[in-house]
């Protein structure tokens, strides 16, 4: 148990962090997303579809696996125990077991299909040692009845490996056709970078390892693998990144990328993406990110720009920006069944015709959250928000209603309500619910005094 125990040890002392940048980006388990019904459901889908899909030999596992054996990879395991407790070595029984079962681990991926399944492939050993015990078990019976029928065990042994070896020219070919499809798209990019982009460059990434190779340059991880802290804004979604990359370039602008080389779908902020300069296209592997992959000039020049309310407010007190992840800790700002993708950066015209840039989070019918306000002053309040359709929205300060107003579709559109003193304190618990239309996409709350 001492490489387990170490590990996280290693990884708090050098960063600070007992959890890994993978763990925290591709586990299920934390994600802010999947709690309670939501993380068992998605991770018991994901065992059904190993049981009944992958080691079946079906849809994604087909051109590796036979199809129809998931029966027999499950026999095996029994074999294992079987095995096990007529040679008296129960403990190592147990072990291989115990490896075999861990293979339902990665059902707590988020990347539980991605790459060929290489997730998956790191607990084939002990599964193929099921099968040579089932063998095994499977001769021994028989040889039970007739010592020459002992053969079953070498012929069946025989069986699986041509099983699995009818299936190894695709399994070469898959390998071949992905590396292809990287070095023509992701290694040609960073070659590209590496001749094209000035020495100083730094290059946001959303796939770090051939860029950073070939490249030759300093990179920005955007999913968080390999650049510190960057990992929960990957997982909290487009608007809570471009959030966060507001406050490093008011904190830090050197601390952003210079250029993108990323999957603008994947990206996800397009505003962020310049001139482009270069790209390559690759339509025949499916081990990439996406079709098309696109070096960019980094444009910063909108961030910021949806920091402040459009409808004059007078001296603002309070400001909650939504998705914003410090912002929304500050105010604890609750997700109430936020989902996955519920995220947005997006831009839009202000009334006097600027473009203002701004995150927030979609599908909302509830905000629930805590103002810090002048105790026992009155307070009015700005909230940029959108719809689809025509919704009647109530607004409530502790408990009690404090405004109503509607929001007719079109367009980033700013209401506003009045907190009563009566209501206002450091600590006011606010509550926005849409009662009537359809749900809200909601990008900042700003409160003021006049």
């Amino acid at each position: 148990m001492a490489p387990v125990i170490a590990q996280p040890l290693v990884l708090l002392v050098t960063t600070g962090s007992a959890k890994s940048t993978t763990a925290a980006v591709k586990l299920y388990p934390g994600n802010p997303y999947f709690v309670g019904h939501a993380l068992i459901d998605v991770v018991l889908g994901n065992a059904r579809q190993l049981v009944g899909t992958l080691l079946d030999g079906r849809v994604y596992s087909a051109e590796f696996l036979p199809s129809g054996g998931a029966w027999l990879a499950c026999a095996g395991l029994a074999a294992i125990a079987i095995q096990g407790w007529r040679t008296d070595r129960l403990w190592r029984a147990a072990l291989v077991i115990g490896l075999a079962l861990s293979i339902f681990a990665p059902c707590a991926y988020v990347t539980f299909l991605w790459n060929r399944l290489r997730y998956l492939w790191p607990f084939a050993t002990a599964w193929l040692i099921g099968l040579a015990c089932l063998a095994r078990v499977a001769g021994d019976v028989l040889g039970a009845v007739h010592s020459r029928a002992r053969v079953a065990t070498p012929i069946a042994c025989g069986v699986v490996v041509g099983m699995l070896l009818m299936r190894m020219e695709w399994t070469i070919e898959d390998v071949a056709q992905s590396a292809s499809g990287i070095d023509r798209q992701q290694s040609a990019l960073g070659r590209w970078a590496k001749s094209a982009l000035p020495a100083n460059a730094r290059v946001g990434v959303n796939d770090t390892g051939a860029i950073a190779y070939f490249g030759e340059h300093a990179t920005f991880d955007v999913v968080g693998l390999t650049t510190r802290d960057e990992g929960r804004y990957w997982v909290a979604g487009a608007g809570s990144r471009l959030e966060h990359y507001e406050r490093l370039h008011a904190s830090d602008p050197t601390a952003l990328p210079t250029h993108f080389i990323v999957y603008p779908e994947w990206f996800a902020i397009s505003a962020l993406l310049g001139a482009p300069l270069h790209e390559a296209t690759v339509t025949d592997a499916t081990i990439l990110g996406g079709q098309t992959m696109r070096a960019s000039v980094a444009d910063y020049s909108l961030l910021g720009s949806g920091e402040a309310p459009w409808t004059p407010l007078g001296a603002i007190v309070d400001t909650l920006d939504v998705a914003d992840l410090e912002s929304e800790a500050d105010h604890r700002y609750e997700l109430l069944g936020a989902r996955d993708g519920e995220e947005i950066a997006s831009a839009a015209p202000a009334p006097d015709g600027h473009v203002v840039l701004d995150g927030g989070r979609t599908q909302r019918v509830q905000d629930r959250f805590v103002a810090h306000l002048h105790a026992d002053i009155a307070a009015r309040a700005v909230v940029r928000l959108e719809s689809q359709v025509p919704t009647r929205v109530v607004v409530r300060a502790r408990g009690k209603d404090v405004g109503m107003f509607e929001i007719d579709p079109g367009g980033w559109v700013e209401a506003t309500f009045e907190i009563p003193a009566a209501q206002a304190s450091s600590e006011t618990p606010i509550d926005l619910v849409a009662v009537e239309g359809g749900a809200l996409t909601i990008f900042h709350y700003w409160f003021g005094v006049p």
